[in-house]
């Protein structure tokens, strides 16, 4: 293998060490309750938290938050798939190279029960320090195509033309940009942002930590995703260590994947 025994013993403990923290937790705090959004069907909230499951190999499950590694344990999905369900050819022609997308497709065939029920004895919880996800939310959901500066530029070359030149916006800004300048008492869009960002990194932190703020699931708690204190996880990866996690996973347990090496 690639690692020695007390490396792997390592991560074993790591491992014990936050179910403890985590049966803690919800020793303290108890049930937490269930994603509820007003105005939104059952079946849509249902289908949100659906998007953060995906089966790994035949006897494993993995619940992953938006920002937790979501798109890597997608392509785990994928790769641990039979050949004809999902190979690089049919990723990069029918979805753009993008494991999400044809994961999300082929869970429309089986419920987020099933999936939970054959990856039960080998259920992963994968998760992020939440001010790293938030950042990390911000820095790329809010960034502009074009810095400011290059904008001006543009603007100048296009009015040589007598052309109008008008930035793209994130998709981020245009479902939420009213919400955001509502929470935040701006009334100009153009009083929003900096050079880099739509919005700076005061003017995001304000909005999420407000009540009224967007409920996109790259934002709302990720507890509010894996029903964090009802299921039995028998892993809890970390972004910060997901290298040695994995390894880990793939390499001890059989049930995982039995042809990773």
């Amino acid at each position: 293998g690639l690692h020695d025994k007390e490396f792997y013993d390592e991560i074993e403990n790591r491992f014990e060490k936050r179910k403890e923290h985590l049966a803690s937790f919800c020793k303290t705090f108890g049930k937490l309750p269930d994603l509820t959004l007003e105005g939104v069907e059952k079946k849509h909230v249902s289908q949100m938290h659906k998007n953060m499951l995906y089966p790994i190999g035949q006897k494993a499950a993995v619940c992953s938050p938006y920002k937790t590694a979501n798109n890597l344990f997608a392509e785990f999905y994928c790769y641990l798939s039979e050949v004809k369900t999902c190979n690089m050819k049919k990723l990069s022609y029918a979805f753009h190279g993008n494991p999400r997308l044809w994961a999300n497709q082929e869970k429309d065939k089986t419920s987020a029960d099933q999936i939970l029920e054959n990856g039960k004895n080998n259920l992963i919880l994968s998760t992020r320090h939440p001010i790293e996800r938030a950042f990390a939310t911000w820095y790329t959901a809010f960034k502009r195509a074009t810095p400011l500066g290059a904008v001006e530029k543009q603007k100048a070359r296009r009015r040589k033309l007598h052309k109008k030149f008008v930035p793209k916006l994130s998709p981020f800004m245009v479902m939420y940009n009213r919400t955001i300048r509502a929470t935040l008492k701006i009334e100009k869009f153009t009083d929003l942002g900096d050079s880099s960002h739509w919005i700076t990194w005061p003017q995001y932190v304000e909005w999420i930590t407000t009540k009224g703020q967007g409920n996109h699931n790259m934002i709302l708690p990720q507890f509010e995703f894996c029903d964090i204190c009802s299921r039995n996880y028998k892993y809890i990866t970390k972004t910060r260590t997901l290298g040695d996690d994995v390894e880990y996973l793939f390499k001890i347990n059989d049930d995982i994947n039995v042809d990773y090496y």
